[in-house]
């Protein structure tokens, strides 16, 4: 969960184009305040859509007896995380989630129906990336977001290249660490392989240590 409330986030947005922080942000306290927070949500859903605040999962589903395979309620996309193809088209199959409650759908085929696909593969293997509320933003990733948004609102209300620039910069500063948090988190470095491997490798690493440490007589 992340330290910054939504109306922290506004309030640095009005601050960092030299306006004057509010109190609340209940009964539309003023123009300026609602310019922000749209820039905020517009911000965040940008962020989210992008995956950059620890809200990519990989999963595995089985279809169900209709064939369907229903997804969380907060999907924001999906993408399978596999090769599979058309039986009816000499094509790869391409997925998107639809419907309410959002089911995975095959655009190639144009259907719901996985059973089809289900001679190819056990069990589905897909990439989710869910909506995340803004306090469900980690902290790191939160400063990312407020910065970027900062930067639109100044262009916004005051267009000051000076101020942009700084911002610009921060940008760039908080949007590293950031994605560093996130990269931390989900453990992730490119010279090193899957996480089930490395949980393992460290698993063994520790019990080796462990047998063989010494202890004085």
């Amino acid at each position: 969960m992340g330290m910054y409330s939504n109306l922290e986030a506004i309030n640095h947005m009005l601050m960092m184009a030299g306006e004057h922080p509010v109190n609340h942000l209940e009964d539309d306290s003023g123009v300026d305040t609602s310019v922000a927070e749209h820039i905020l949500n517009r911000s965040i859903k940008n962020f989210v859509m992008r995956g950059l605040v620890n809200n990519v999962y990989f999963t595995e589903y089985i279809p169900d007896s209709s064939g369907y395979i229903y997804l969380p309620t907060n999907t924001a996309s999906v993408y399978l995380n596999e090769t599979l193809w058309s039986d009816g088209q000499d094509q790869y199959i391409i997925a998107t989630n639809r419907g309410s409650p959002p089911h995975l759908f095959n655009i190639t085929d144009n259907t719901s129906s996985w059973t089809d696909v289900m001679d190819q593969t056990d069990k589905i293997d897909v990439k989710l990336i869910v909506n995340l509320d803004w306090e469900d933003v980690d902290s790191p990733m939160q400063m990312a977001v407020m910065t970027s948004a900062a930067r639109d609102y100044q262009m916004v209300a005051q267009g000051d290249p000076k101020v942009d620039q700084f911002l610009a910069q921060k940008e760039a500063v908080y949007g590293a660490k950031g994605k560093a948090a996130d990269i931390h988190a989900k453990r992730r470095n490119f010279l090193m392989g899957d996480v089930g491997a490395r949980l393992a490798s460290y698993r063994n690493y520790h019990t080796l240590r462990s047998a063989t440490r010494r202890y004085p007589s």
